[in-house]
């Protein structure tokens, strides 16, 4: 059984690409990175110091969500030659991003690679979309909130709102709670 107390620091892989939702890495990079956490941020065919903008999404009383700028991320590591054996735990933002990283089969190999391995995997939003293209939910419940659950009903999920599932190895985190109140 894996546990995140086991070594200092613990080393987090964040998957990232253009369009992620800005406060689904930014807060929780952040965060780790305040704890002492050695962080990496990567981004297929993008290397250490070139960026990925974020994005903000907001439901304002229309049909879907707005879309707004957000920051300029810049990663840390580069994707290709990463060792993905030498991190802790993953980290799958959401926002637009996992539309087409669920279409990498490198990123694939790599959700793989971490379910396999019994290590953390936390999927944020539509970060699950990645997880149902790997295959890995069929034996792992996971929550969704509104519009996405159409994309995932091959899988074993119930539509539970604002919802943190603690399940094997995955962790979810499903819209932010301001979002799922209005």
């Amino acid at each position: 059984m894996f546990s995140l107390f086991t070594k200092n620091p613990l080393f987090f892989y964040f998957c990232l690409q253009d369009f992620m939702e800005d406060y689904e890495v930014t807060v929780p990079f952040q965060s780790l990175q305040a704890l002492g956490c050695h962080v990496d941020a990567v981004s297929p065919k993008k290397k250490a110091g070139d960026i990925c903008p974020t994005a903000v999404h907001d439901f304002e009383g229309d049909q879907t969500y707005s879309e707004k700028p957000g920051h300029n991320f810049i990663l840390t590591a580069s994707y290709e030659g990463l060792d993905a054996s030498t991190y802790d735990a993953l980290v799958i933002p959401g926002g637009r991003a996992p539309e087409y990283l669920a279409l990498d089969e490198t990123v694939i190999a790599l959700v793989k690679e971490f379910m396999q391995s019994r290590k953390p995997v936390a999927s944020i939003c539509h970060g699950q979309q990645i997880l149902a293209a790997a295959g890995v939910l069929k034996v792992v419940s996971c929550c969704l909130v509104r519009k996405p659950v159409h994309r995932l009903t091959n899988t074993m999920l119930s539509h539970v709102p604002w919802l943190v599932i603690f399940n094997a190895n995955h962790v979810c985190r499903v819209e932010n709670v301001l979002h799922t109140l209005r």
